[in-house]
């Protein structure tokens, strides 16, 4: 028997929602009805969606006014950037502009002092100072450079190099044994003077040339040799000068009895006897032709240890060289009671030095009728012996006669000059070299004993120091470096006093400048100094960039 069909729709439509009532009416009012409804109820839902989010308007309502805020803000700090740049180029260019004008003046008043120290007793052309007159100028300091022993076939070039950068400024005064070491005109740039970190183009040649029989003879700074310009009377003949330049670097020609690396004291004697009566500086400081000088720092030095012999604070000015000063790196061989300051560094001596030295070696002298001197006291002689170095092999040592000299005479020893970190100012060798600490055995040797002088040093023990700590800033020398260095390493401090400091330079920056300018061949580096590293030599690379951004000075050279 069949079920009845409603039965099997009331179960099939079991399940449907009830809760809308749906319409049985098959007509088309009640179909019409339900699509009008479900069209409300989809237009009810897609209003709710579009709906804007209060929360998203006010995110971006806020994100709208912090990137105008920021945009406002960079806008104006690069303004204000942009101006103080300006600003500090217009002051810059001012204080430059002030500095060349000091410059002028101080030529101007050094061509007028050369020039009157040249007069003759008429007032007529340009005599010549009697022997051992003293120009009308004393400089505060001047740097003898003496002939190294090393490469002496480049000396000319090394001295060319000095006169291009360092020499001018710092009163260099080359100190020759032949005719033709040092060619005045040799190098380019004549009449022109850089008084950034130290160098100069114009050059003058006024020193004292010594003749066969030792005297000493003022020369124009364009004048020959005498003998070479000289007549058949021996006398120096009158010659027109060009337009002055520069008093510095000039040249001071020995006699050829101490002309010899053997008689190295007798001609220190000479060179210093010479120059403190012709030229009468406060301090001299004492190098040689494989060295480079920062000028700026040896005022800063001299202000710091003119004024006593103890290396206290005092002032330059009290000082002025009539205290004794001995200065330099000093080194304690093993044995001597003395320690002495590197030849190679360079050192200071004061005036006051320099004149008991000469006047301790002076004392056995012959007197006014040609005899020997009679002495009072036995003391005078030993002092005279102790000061001369009467054993042959020290005649060649100079440095270490006057460092026995100072000693046992006078009870002078050198004074340290390492900064309040322990790091040396005066360095005898090159700055590749100093940086990575690559010293020979006999120069670390010679700081182990130095507490026998100074007493103990806890903190450093007197070690040599390497890597960023290798050099204080205000560094003055550095040895073994080649004219091709000189030029690189004058020309790199140069560029960054140019760009207005180190901090206005990247080490980026540097490094490609450096590898531009620095020499890569052994012959023009040297034997004894280093090239610079390989670029994959990242943490050398980062030492040496520290220490030259430190050792740059970052004003001209105006003079102490």
């Amino acid at each position: 028997m069949k079920r009845p069909i409603t039965n099997n729709i009331t179960n099939t439509n079991s399940n449907i929602n009830t809760s809308t009532p749906i319409s049985t009416n098959s007509g088309s009012g009640g179909g019409q009805k339900r699509v009008t409804r479900i069209s409300h109820l989809r237009k009810g839902q897609q209003q709710k969606k579009s709906k804007p989010n209060p929360c998203v308007l006010m995110t971006g309502v806020i994100t709208t006014i912090l990137m105008t805020f920021i945009y406002l803000v960079t806008s104006s700090m690069h303004r204000t950037m942009m101006e103080e740049n300006a600003a500090y180029e217009e002051q810059q260019m001012r204080l430059y502009q002030q500095q060349q004008q000091q410059q002028q003046q101080q030529q101007a008043q050094l061509q007028a002092q050369y020039h009157g120290s040249h007069g003759n007793s008429n007032g007529h052309g340009h005599g010549h100072t009697t022997p051992g007159q003293m120009l009308n100028s004393s400089p505060k300091f001047i740097t003898v450079v003496l002939p190294s022993v090393v490469n002496p076939q480049g000396r000319q070039k090394r001295l060319a190099s000095i006169a291009k950068t360092w020499g001018p400024n710092s009163n260099a005064i080359f100190i020759t044994h032949e005719d033709g070491e040092y060619d005045a005109h040799a190098h380019d740039g004549k009449g022109q003077t850089d008084h950034g970190v130290g160098g100069g183009g114009g050059v003058s040649v006024g020193g004292s040339a010594g003749n066969s029989n030792g005297e000493t003879k003022h020369r124009d700074r364009n004048a020959e040799q005498l003998g070479v310009n000289g007549n058949a009377l021996g006398e120096e003949e009158e010659e027109e000068e060009d337009e002055f330049t520069s008093l510095y670097p000039q040249v001071l020609k020995v006699p050829q009895s101490v002309a010899t690396v053997d008689e190295g004291v007798p001609r220190l004697h000479y060179v210093m006897e010479t120059i403190v009566q012709k030229y009468n500086p406060d301090y001299a400081f004492f190098v040689n032709d494989h060295t480079f000088v920062i000028p700026q720092h040896m005022c800063t030095f001299l202000q710091k240890y003119g004024g006593g012999s103890t290396g206290g604070d005092g002032d330059m000015n009290s000082g002025s060289g009539n205290t004794h000063l001995y200065a330099g790196h000093a080194l304690k061989p093993k044995g001597p009671p003395y320690a002495f300051n590197s030849g190679a560094a360079g050192d200071f001596l004061s005036r006051e030095t320099m004149k008991s030295i000469l006047q301790k070696q002076n004392q056995d002298d012959l007197d006014l009728d040609g005899n020997e001197k009679q002495h009072e006291h036995e003391q005078e002689t030993t002092d005279s012996q102790e000061c001369k170095g009467e054993r042959k092999w020290l005649q060649g040592n100079p440095g270490l006669v006057t460092a026995n000299c100072l000693k046992k005479t006078m009870g002078l020893d050198p004074i340290d000059t390492r900064d309040e970190l322990g790091r040396h100012v005066f360095h005898a060798y090159g700055i590749v070299r100093t940086v990575k600490g690559d010293f020979d055995s006999w120069y670390i040797s010679k700081h182990e004993t130095l507490n026998e002088i100074w007493g103990e040093d806890e903190k450093f023990h007197y070690e040599l120091k390497s890597g960023k700590e290798c050099c204080s800033p205000q560094t003055i020398s550095f040895h073994y470096v080649e004219f091709a260095e000189t030029m690189a390493l004058h020309a790199t401090l140069q560029k960054i006093l140019n760009v207005g400091g180190p901090s206005n330079i990247s080490n980026d920056e540097l490094q490609k400048f450096m590898l531009s300018v620095w020499p890569t061949e052994k012959r023009d580096i040297g034997g004894y100094s280093h090239n610079l590293p390989p670029l994959g030599k990242e943490d050398i690379w980062d030492d040496l960039l520290h220490v030259v951004k430190s050792i740059a000075p970052t004003v001209p050279f105006t003079g102490c």
